[in-house]
């Protein structure tokens, strides 16, 4: 699971799918987030509206809540009600809602569409590998604990434990987020009338298939902006909404002065955390590479960065606190992605045919790891040592393996052909654009049906953090271009923090409902149990309300159809989906897990909710158990991918749930180029700062970075950043590194001054205006919304049913199976949508139906539609059983409570892209895949200015990087990001740092300021001819830039698929949740990048990191990798242009919803 921003973005760009489509479309989020809310004050408007729903934590959203499991508790209990009452006023008003698009991890926004009669799609944010995973799990059919050996799931690969998410792999790490994922996404899932998901058919073709047997799925991916695939959408450059402030200057400059190919760039997002040791790591990696890097690393993480790393670096590298990713993975110089393997990121990179280095660190991360190396060979996974920590040898290598080896060769040809298969995806005619005109189709009948003349309108409601958000909004982007009236919906926490570009032409509204911590969303909970209980019963109510708000008494009787958005892959759907169902039992034993539609999967492979199910346990029922809860329901479930790039596991979850992939939910500029100015998510949680990155990237050589990023949520350790660092150094390779703040301080000393020249390193914290951060933890986080969401949502529901545009869709998150309850209530379709790989999903999946047991056992795990995976290629709440015990559950359980009576179930990936594990999920959903969800601009250009993700959590500043990378030569930087949540220890970040030092390469490194402090001591010096080290970058801009070489990152789902969008390869060095996945994917599946190995100790060494950058930017396997990324870029951009198996998707989604208006 990525964070919010990533999930919103991906419902973002299939909004403005929508909209180009002719819908009309409002986003829905917390208050919290909508106050958050950045928009790009560049994007011309669109007519996607912003309502806002309460999560019971209105002034500081999950930081409010005492923990994950209250935040989601609340979110629960608030979030139905504020929904309903915001489709009343919707219906009251002159554009009532006739659909509700729903994050498939808010199942409860599926009744509250069928409560009003509306069609309910759930949208999948993960990969349909991802939610394959999870839905085995779910229905018991993949056992937890994982067995020792190799899991065999439909339409995967076989697959090792550690592959699975690490919801399942780590069984009881985040129960709350565990059980949302495995169990709620899944509890009515099957009553969806879609499943969207973000990804796209070519890209997971097996597995899109299976789940369009068991649900109506549909892939709409990948939901990058139109600038960067078809370019369909009119200046869709962006995500269009952001949590960050942005600011691009530095990082896009940075690049410009880099060679072409030559920058690594590295982000983890915003919630990875890395150990100071894995922080260390990873900077000398990069040092020891000798490529430049753009480094994105959080303020918050600052402090892990090696002393004197940034001046050891300076010369190849720059450390940021934020860069754009998108503008950064397209740009010229990056030559891979370092990254987390988070669903987006993976899309994202994918999209612009950007090599990974996977580092994966929890949730779906490792099975999208696994993806993107050994299914799609778009990258390698940076290996572990017995530490669990990836040494800055391996991170060194695998950079240089991508960037100058002969597997870096192949991999940068096959995500050349992944970036092609992603624009074909959503461009006019693709897979992905197919699904949303059959989307699109659907609602105007239902509209016509109706006796109205009006738009069809659809909720889309998103968990509320922004990995899940970014997929969300480039999916309604999708909808609105498509002609559909769309409403974001959110908590009021969020909505406060959202940071929207004012230039943004989208016209998605935003509208709020509770998750029971109003004041300060989850970190205002106790725990993430209590946020999650709380979320789920305030979220249905404040849901409920807002349905019936929006949509009038006479419309409610026709019923909306009801979406669920998947946010994560397929196969990691399809793991928590297992693991839901009881396929795969917790905990994982030590052998391999096969699921249907997936490589066999190590339990490390599985989402760390998986691995580690007692970690996060609030998160392991609402991902694993209620997320599935009621996604039977669901009228499509929508997942961020693509059919091609999941096609195994998106046909198996096709098999039981109405899925579509409808990804990659990049921004239309990185893929087809359809949706005009579609060039970023356009709301952003936080304020980005893309400048210096991006201009960082602009001085490297075309393909020479590194792109490095774990997400905003995975946390290394230091050793772990240690030897990430020394990797990313020793691969000698440019890198742009996205390290959170929290997480500078890992970083090794000296690391920024080492790898100056050819590393940037970013920073952001990811809890701007208080967030999640707030909670006591987040269980009081998951608990407190999963009380107030379904309250705050009904209330949203009713009030939008009241007002001239009714709801007649609720696409949600799957981790918030509640808003498929909303939906019901109201009589809407209810799309789940997942947020991560169908992988993942599948994995869940499997869990979460006794199929995959916990713990995992035996060597190779497998599952339909999936290669073969060891146990650490599993989730981490897989893998890692009993970590996180609130995320677990919420992934493993609450996730799948409902997830079987979603009419659709959306997965943000795409066909093509998990083909085996999609068709797998398609036997069991309405699985579609609709992604990737990354701004057209990067995909398929079809809608107008969609270039970024539109809303943010950060404020963005992107000048310093993009100014470095513009001096950077073409693909010479290594871009390393752990996003904005991971935290390396102080150990593996100065790995890291020393890494990337050792590699020797520029990089630009994105460091949280909360990381800065790890970061060793005068790395910065030492690497300031190299590097850069910011705490934030426009991930997108980042990859996208011609600097960057690789992406070094924890392999977050949408961080992959914003490298396989752009085509950078990647360097995965997961953390948790799907990342060890995404990475096993990555590595062996889609040969995009290189997994840097960790030691005994678990981090990755320097020598690692700085070995995998120098084989991805100069050996022979990079060049492999090169060519796998151009290929999956372009299945990507296929998936996503007119006629790709996700527009396809996004379109027979769109015509659905039509129809069931019509009715």
């Amino acid at each position: 699971m990525e964070n919010i921003e990533k999930k919103a973005a991906s419902c973002k760009r299939f909004a403005k799918r929508l909209e180009h489509k002719g819908l009309k479309v409002t986003l829905v989020t917390t208050y919290f987030i909508s106050k958050s809310l950045h928009r790009d004050s560049s994007s011309p408007s669109t007519s996607i509206a912003l309502e806002a729903i309460s999560d019971g934590y209105d002034e500081g959203g999950s930081a409010q809540a005492e923990s994950i499991e209250a935040y989601l508790e609340r979110f629960w209990q608030i979030d139905p009600r504020s929904l309903c009452e915001l489709v009343e006023k919707m219906n009251g008003s002159g554009v009532p809602v006739h659909c509700i698009v729903y994050d498939s991890f808010l199942p409860w926004a599926l009744d509250v569409a069928k409560k009003f009669g509306l069609v309910g799609a759930a949208f999948l944010t993960q990969s349909c590998v991802v939610d394959c995973i999870y839905y085995h799990v779910n229905k018991g059919s993949l056992k937890l604990p994982l067995p020792d050996n190799q899991l065999l799931l439909a339409g995967m690969p076989p697959l090792e434990p550690q592959g699975m998410p690490s919801f399942i792999y780590h069984l009881g790490s985040y129960p709350a987020v565990a059980d949302m994922v495995i169990k709620y996404q899944f509890d009515n899932i099957d009553k969806a009338d879609w499943v969207l998901c973000n990804t796209f058919y070519e890209l997971e073709e097996e597995v899109a298939e299976w789940l369009g047997r068991h649900w109506p799925l549909r892939a709409i991916g990948p939901t990058v902006p139109s600038k960067y695939l078809d370019k369909q959408l009119e200046d869709d450059k962006d995500y269009g909404f952001s949590m960050f402030m942005q600011s691009n200057e530095s990082c896009i400059k940075w690049l410009n002065d880099q060679p072409k190919g030559s920058v690594v760039y590295v982000s983890f997002g915003s919630m990875a955390t890395l150990k100071i040791e894995e922080m260390e790591e990873l900077a000398w990696g990069l040092k020891a590479s000798d490529k430049y890097f753009l480094w994105v690393v959080r303020e918050s993480e600052q402090s892990k960065l090696p002393e004197n790393f940034s001046d050891e670096t300076s010369k190849k590298g720059l450390v940021v606190n934020w860069c754009p990713q998108l503008e950064v993975l397209a740009h010229e110089a990056t030559g891979c992605f370092l990254t987390h393997c988070g669903w987006n990121s993976t899309l994202e990179a994918l999209s612009v045919g950007v090599p990974m280095v996977a580092m994966p660190q929890w949730t779906d991360q490792s099975t999208n790891s696994k993806y993107i190396m050994d299914v799609w060979k778009m990258g390698l996974k940076a290996p572990t040592d017995e530490k669990g920590i990836v040494r800055r040898e391996a991170i060194a290598h695998c950079i240089s393996e991508i960037l100058e080896g002969e597997r870096g060769k192949e991999i940068k040809q096959n995500a050349g052909k992944w970036r092609n298969f992603a624009k074909e995806a959503v461009a006019k005619g693709g897979s992905s654009d197919k699904n949303i005109d059959e989307f699109v189709a659907n609602l105007n009948n239902e509209k016509k049906a109706s006796a109205s003349s009006k738009l069809a309108h659809c909720l889309v409601l998103s968990y509320p953090v922004q990995g899940h958000i970014n997929p969300l909004l480039q999916f309604s982007k999708r909808l609105e271009h498509k002609g559909i009236k769309v409403t974001l919906v959110t908590t009021y926490f969020i909505s406060k923090s959202l940071h929207r570009d004012p230039s943004s032409s989208n016209s998605i509204a935003l509208e709020t409902i509770s998750d029971g911590y109003d004041e300060g969303g989850y970190a205002q909970a106790e725990s993430d149990q209590a946020y999650v209980d709380r979320f789920w019963q305030i979220g249905v109510q404040t849901f409920t309300e807002l349905v019936e708000r929006m949509n009038d008494v006479d419309c409610i009787k026709f019923g909306l159809t009801g979406a669920a958005f998947l946010t994560q892959s397929c196969a990691v759907a399809s793991i928590y989906h297992h693991v839901n169902k009881g396929l795969i039992k917790l905990p994982l034993t030590g052998d391999q897990v096969l699921l249907p539609g997936l490589p066999p999967l190590d339990p490390q492979d599985t989402p760390s909710f998986i691995n580690t199910p007692a970690s996060y346990p609030a998160f392991f029922d609402k991902i694993v158990t209620r997320q599935f809860s009621n996604i039977d329901k669901a009228d499509w479930i929508l997942c961020n991918n693509f059919y091609e790039l999941e096609k195994e596991v998106t046909e198996w979850l096709g098999k039981h749930w109405l899925l579509r992939t409808i990804g990659p939910t990049l921004p239309s500029k990185y893929l087809d180029k359809q949706i005009e100015d579609d060039k970023e998510y356009g709301f952003n949680i936080f304020e980005p700062n893309i400048e210096s990155g991006m201009k960082w990237l602009n001085d490297r050589a075309n393909g020479s970075v590194v792109y490095v990023s774990v997400g905003r949520v995975a946390t290394l350790k230091i050793e772990e950043l240690e030897e990430l660092a020394w990797g990313l150094k020793a691969s000698d390779k440019y890198f742009l590194w996205a390290v959170r703040e929290s997480e500078q301080s890992k970083l090794p000393e000296n690391f920024s001054n080492e790898t100056s020249q050819k590393g940037f390193v970013a920073i952001s914290d990811g809890y701007d205006g208080g967030g999640t951060a707030q909670a006591e933890s987040i269980d009081a986080y998951m608990e407190r919304f999963w009380q107030i969401g379904p309250q705050t949502l009904t209330e949203l529901v009713e009030k939008m049913n009241a007002s001239s545009v009714p709801v007649d869709c609720i696409v949600y998150d799957s981790i918030l199976p509640w808003a498929l309850d909303v939906a019901k209530k109201f009589g809407l379709l209810g799309a789940t949508f997942l947020t991560q790989s169908c992988a993942v999903y599948c994995i869940y999946y499997h869990v979460n139906r006794g199929f995959l047991k916990l713990p995992l056992t035996g060597n190779e795990i497998l599952l339909p539609g999936m290669p073969p995976l060891e146990p650490r290629d599993m989730p981490s709440l897989v893998y890692d059983s009993g970590s996180y015990p609130a995320i677990s559950d919420l992934w493993l359980k609450s996730q799948f409570d409902n997830f079987d009576k979603a009419d659709w179930v959306l997965s943000n990936t795409f066909y093509e892209l998990e083909e085996e594990v999609a068709e797998w999920l398609g036997r069991h959903w309405p699985l579609k895949t609709i992604g990737p969800t990354v701004p057209s601009m990067y995909l398929d250009k079809q809608l107008e200015d969609n270039k970024d993700y539109g809303f943010s959590m950060f404020k963005q500043n992107n000048e310093s990087c993009i100014k470095w990378l513009n001096d950077q030569a073409k693909g010479s930087v290594v871009y390393v990001s752990f996003g904005s949540v991971a935290t390396l220890k102080i150990e593996e970040l100065e790995e890291l740092a020393w890494g990337l030092k050792a590699s020797d390469k520029y990089f630009l490194w994105a460091v949280r300021e909360s990381e800065q402090s790890k970061l060793p001591e005068n790395f910065s010096d030492e690497t300031s001819q190299k590097g850069l080290v910011v705490n934030w970058c426009p991930q997108l801009e980042v990859l996208a830039h011609e600097a960057t070489g690789c992406f070094l990152t924890h392999c977050g789902w949408n961080s992959t698929l914003e490298a396989l969008s752009l085509g950078v390869p990647m360097v995965a060095m997961p953390q948790w949740t799907d990342q060890g996945t995404n990475s096993k994917y990555i590595m062996d599946v889609w040969k995009m990048g290189l997994k840097a190995p960790a030691d005994g100790k678990g981090i990755v060494r320097r020598e690692a990191i700085a070995h995998c950058i120098s084989e991805i930017l100069e050996g022979e396997r990079g060049k492999e990798i090169k060519q796998n990324t151009g290929k999956w870029s372009n299945f990507a951009k296929e998936a996503v242009a007119k006629g790709g198996s996700s527009d396809k998707n996004i379109d027979e989604f769109v015509a659905n919803l039509v129809c069931s208006k019509r009715l």
